[in-house]
């Protein structure tokens, strides 16, 4: 086979096993939210997707199911690789609206992959594997958070560390889950409270 024509192929089989990955973290998106970590089973994963149990197994260990469902939902496209990044350190975090503006894309990831993680908070109760992605995620929150806060450099590294500790449960699915799905906020109510205490913890700390 000539190699433009091996190479063609080649992009075809990768082309098919992304659109299979993708269909087989959504179907376990959908039955996680649905019956939870423990009572998902992947040949339901399985059957979902439309696929084989092997091929399901192929993508890894439930545990990994269920990261890439997570993130898939939370992330979507609003993370779009193509995006020019925005240079944080010229925005005015202390006010409000354009903390507001940030926000948008955090907010949407948390009501689209809401159901996933109160399926991840309750399996990191019984599921050794579970408590620790849950753990890798936080982690990753608060590093993110943390490396925000040393790039716009309006905050001083003394109190950075506090700073963190008071964004990561402001900017949080924990937050969410209480304020819109326990008392019964709408999600841009959430995003607004969000970003006042953002600015407002940012205001104090540079202070």
């Amino acid at each position: 086979m000539p190699p433009a024509r091996r190479a063609y192929h080649s992009q075809l089989r990768a082309d098919r096993a992304r659109r299979t990955r993708a269909v087989i973290v959504q179907a376990a998106a959908e039955l996680f939210a649905l019956h939870g970590y423990a009572g998902t089973t992947l040949s339901q994963v399985a059957q979902q997707a439309g696929v084989s149990l092997e091929t399901v197994k192929s993508l890894g260990p439930k545990a990994n199911l269920l990261r890439a469902a997570f993130e898939s939902s939370f992330i979507g496209d609003e993370r779009d690789p193509s995006r020019p990044p925005f240079e944080l350190s010229s925005l005015d975090l202390s006010n409000s609206s354009v903390v507001a503006r940030l926000l948008l894309p955090v907010v949407n990831g948390f009501a689209a992959s809401s159901g996933i993680y109160q399926a991840l908070e309750s399996a990191a109760a019984t599921e050794p594997e579970a408590a620790a992605l849950r753990e890798q995620l936080l982690t990753s929150q608060r590093d993110d958070l943390a490396g925000m806060l040393a790039a716009h450099g309006d905050v001083p590294p003394a109190r950075r560390h506090g700073v963190t500790d008071e964004l990561t449960f402001v900017v949080s699915h924990t937050a969410y889950g209480h304020f819109v799905l326990r008392c019964g906020w709408s999600a841009d109510r959430y995003r607004r409270w969000a970003a006042e205490r953002v600015a407002a913890i940012l205001r104090a700390a540079s202070r």
